[in-house]
């Protein structure tokens, strides 16, 4: 269930990357940070007394609207430039990360568990805050491919992606898909960053290790499939585990970036790849 519940949040975060190089065209390196600011706001929330269950909420509602405001002043401008856009998510990564260290720390700190104790089917530890993590993800995963195929809203999400040109000249308004596909894609991050964040601490540089696996997902499931991610999440999670039981702990990523490279070279269009979003 451990590695079950790292592959579900590293495939939230993974949605959130896919949805915005899909329909607004921006690999966005600045979702690293939204992960690190879901876990500081809860952080911060929880030591200023407010119950972490609604810190959690609200911490994933301020990343939600960060996210918006990141992409209105910083990436719209230059949304059709995509290697200016790349570099300047970077740079507001490493901006935000920094502005966290200054003012906060660069100390590892921790939030609690929502859920405490353990359980332990066939003599396996597993705990409760893992088991939650899994079922939240999934729940969200599950609510956002009913989103995306069910409602009018996310049929649109889909048209841009697939032709945002003819998508306008229908009428869709695609300054808003982007405001949303940006907000849902920071909140899912925030939401990730949390759980990361009980599970192995905080720190302004949490975000960069869980958005390298994200990209390391996003490229073997192929650019664009959110069921490429789901797919390739699990496959990634399985050889992480792998290397880390068959070498040692600090190799885990020895065998997924083993095979990130096999696809780079004869299968760069991933597992499921296309452009627009598939789910």
């Amino acid at each position: 269930m451990t590695g079950a519940a790292l592959s579900a949040l590293y495939v939230l975060i993974a949605i959130g990357f896919t949805l915005i190089f899909s329909i607004g065209g921006i690999v966005n390196l600045a979702h690293g940070a939204f992960i690190m600011l879901g876990a500081y706001g809860v952080f911060f929330m929880v030591g200023g007394g407010v119950p972490l269950t609604p810190s959690v909420v609200i911490s994933a509602g301020f990343v939600f609207v960060v996210a918006i405001l990141l992409f209105r002043v910083f990436f719209e401008p230059i949304r059709e430039e995509p290697l200016t856009a790349l570099m300047v998510t970077l740079l507001v990564a490493f901006i935000i990360e920094e502005l966290v260290g200054i003012f906060v720390t660069h100390e590892t700190r921790s939030v609690p568990s929502i859920l405490s104790g353990i359980v332990q089917p066939l003599g396996v530890t597993i705990p409760l805050n893992r088991v939650l993590a899994f079922f939240v993800s999934w729940v969200l995963i599950v609510g956002l491919w009913y989103f995306v195929n069910r409602t009018q809203f996310g049929q649109a999400m889909l048209a841009v992606s697939i032709d945002r040109k003819g998508a306008a000249s229908l009428g869709i308004d695609v300054t808003r898909i982007d405001y949303a596909v940006w907000g849902i894609a920071g909140t899912l991050a925030a939401i990730s960053g949390y759980f990361l964040g009980a599970f192995t601490g905080l720190n302004p540089q949490m975000g960069f290790d869980p958005l390298l696996i994200a990209f390391v997902i996003v490229v073997i499931g192929g650019l664009g499939s959110i069921t490429g991610s789901l797919v390739a999440a699990y496959i990634v999670g399985l050889l992480e585990t792998a290397a880390a039981f068959l070498i040692a702990p600090s190799a885990q990523g020895l065998f997924s970036f083993g095979l990130l490279i096999l696809f780079m070279l004869y299968r760069p269009e991933g597992l499921f790849g296309k452009r627009e979003v598939e789910f």
